[in-house]
């Protein structure tokens, strides 16, 4: 596996959470609660909840009323008014925290978990912190056995491909350095933008340490995931990055300027 040796970071300073939002009201607010009560507030840089364009009139008041209730955090709001990914770098390129991570706000990723995560961060702040449904027996519910098997025959391909030894790598939760997310070039559209991120930071030699997280189907919504028609897209992005000529992955210092 190729490797651009990244030069060490400062440390750990704050975590900027993103609360991607569909149409969720009362789990958003939740979510937005346990964050708030599981965080140091000195480790915390900022809450932006990101709702879709198409959010309900009843999840925008929601999520107004939480940046009401947190003024001190602060708690924001960044409306996605175009593509996904087009308003991901966009955050990226404004979260003010050393390090960032995606929480959605349908509770299938436990937000209490992000303690664990800062601790992590500090004690590794050079790495990706990613959560793993499967380094527990217990963690991932819902997988019939149909997922599971079609799961592993695709982690089977990717340690092949990239010689790594991750359990759980199309989960995409997880806590990233700011500055090595910023420093890539990044062309896939909707969700793939972030498993192209994780592909191209993992190729460029940052570490990635994984730590188990339990996984549960949404309260209340249902998951726009389609489980094969996207599965496909990642394993078309899976084979571009390991393939792709590793001088590409990176912006030049204009770029990075801007």
């Amino acid at each position: 596996m190729l490797h651009m040796n990244p030069q060490p970071l400062n440390g750990f300073h704050s975590l900027s959470v993103i609360v991607l939002v569909v149409n969720e009201t009362r789990t958003l607010t939740e979510t937005v609660n346990t964050i708030i009560s599981v965080c140091g507030r000195n480790d915390l840089a900022e809450i932006i909840i990101c709702p879709a364009h198409f959010v309900t009139p009843a999840c925008l008041s929601a999520a107004s009323e939480l940046c009401e209730k947190y003024r001190e955090v602060p708690v924001s709001i960044h409306m996605q008014t175009g593509s996904f990914e087009a308003a991901m770098k966009e955050l990226f390129q404004i979260v003010k925290g050393s390090h960032f991570i995606i929480q959605p706000a349908d509770l299938e990723e436990d937000p209490k978990m992000l303690s664990v995560f800062i601790k992590k961060c500090k004690e590794h702040p050079d790495a990706v912190i990613t959560g793993s449904r499967f380094l527990s027996k217990s963690s991932a519910r819902g997988f019939n056995f149909i997922k599971r098997t079609i799961i592993s025959v695709y982690h089977c391909f990717f340690k092949m491909l990239y010689a790594h030894r991750l359990t759980d790598t199309t989960f995409m939760y997880s806590a990233i350095p700011t500055s090595r997310i910023n420093s890539l070039v990044l062309v896939e559209k909707s969700y793939s933008v972030l498993y192209e991120a994780f592909l191209k930071l993992l190729r460029t030699g940052v570490d990635v340490i994984e730590v188990p997280v339990e996984y549960h189907k949404s309260r209340e919504r249902k998951s726009k995931v389609k489980f094969f028609k996207d599965g496909l897209r990642y394993v078309q992005v899976l084979f571009r990055v390991r393939f792709a000529h590793i001088g590409s992955f990176g912006k030049g210092d204009d770029e990075r300027a801007d």
